[in-house]
């Protein structure tokens, strides 16, 4: 199977430029396994604050990538289990032999293609992986069912499965990245800032919010203030699978690496604002 490019006008398509988003870090992760919420809009609005997860990173041989299915097709959670990803900078493949345990553990997740075929959340990930290690494998997962118990399951399990992986491979680096965007404020979206505030300062207060709760690596914590003051942020489902795999694997520390706004990239203070968050945990 190869999955075609969706979003390919998002993000660039020369390894040069890419690069250009990447920051000077004082010292990478020496986790083995190293875990991300990064952004996923266009990388005008958020690929500095991608770049800043991304610079932590000095190898990736498997990225498992937990993204937000915005078009409802496919499975509640759904893995695209063989084949490749076209990207402009060359083709990516999936690692099949950890999709093929993974599944055999975890029946919240089912081998699903069309859930992943007209979404962006992962495909724009995955320049900064070939940037870092041009013969990356990815296993991608979209997810639309965020209740509790399956954030656990899945947590349980991908961590299993990293674990029984990384005993017949132990020199490999692995990336965990949960694809998510923070508030989305403004009428296209269905929330609109309370009088006196503008749609960013509204952003930025929703989202200090369910920030609070990702440094805390409180996974409950998260789904619960998302619901309660109604953060539109759309990947807390992945966000909480990756807090949760990661507290399994022993990784104790969160990290804000960067925020932004896309009133911050345009420098308008327009009646939208979406937000834009990078955490590491190791």
């Amino acid at each position: 199977m190869l999955r075609k490019p969706y979003c390919a006008h998002w993000y660039p398509n020369e390894k040069k430029e890419v690069l250009t988003y990447f920051s000077p870090v004082s010292e990478k992760s020496a986790s083995t396994v190293t875990c991300l919420v990064s952004p996923h809009a266009g990388w005008i609005y958020s690929g500095k604050v991608a770049g800043k997860c991304y610079s932590y990173l000095s190898q990736v041989d498997l990225a498992i990538l937990l993204g937000t299915n915005h078009t409802g097709l496919g499975a509640a959670t759904s893995l695209y289990p063989q084949g490749e990803w076209e990207m402009p900078m060359g083709t990516v493949g999936i690692a099949s032999d950890f999709s093929d345990s993974l599944l055999k553990v975890c029946k919240d997740i089912q081998p699903d293609v069309d859930a992943h075929l007209y979404e962006h959340a992962i495909e724009v990930q995955i320049p900064f992986l070939q940037t870092l290690n041009p013969n990356v494998k990815i296993v991608p997962i979209e997810m639309r069912d965020y209740r509790l118990e399956v954030c656990h399951a899945i947590a349980r399990s991908l961590s299993e499965t990293i674990r029984s992986y990384l005993k017949l491979s132990p020199n490999h680096r692995i990336c965990v990245i949960a694809s998510s965007d923070m508030t989305h404020c403004g009428e296209q979206y269905g929330q609109i800032p309370p009088d006196r505030m503008t749609a960013a300062e509204f952003a930025r207060a929703q989202d200090a919010l369910a920030i609070e709760q990702m440094l805390q690596l409180d996974t409950a914590g998260l789904l619960e203030t998302v619901k309660e003051k109604k953060i539109t942020m759309c990947g807390s489902g992945p966000a909480a699978v990756v807090l949760e795999t990661a507290k399994n694997l022993g990784n104790k520390k969160a990290s804000l690496l960067g925020y932004a706004t896309s009133s911050d990239r345009t420098g308008k203070d327009s009646g939208y604002a979406v937000g834009y968050a990078g955490l590491l945990i190791q």
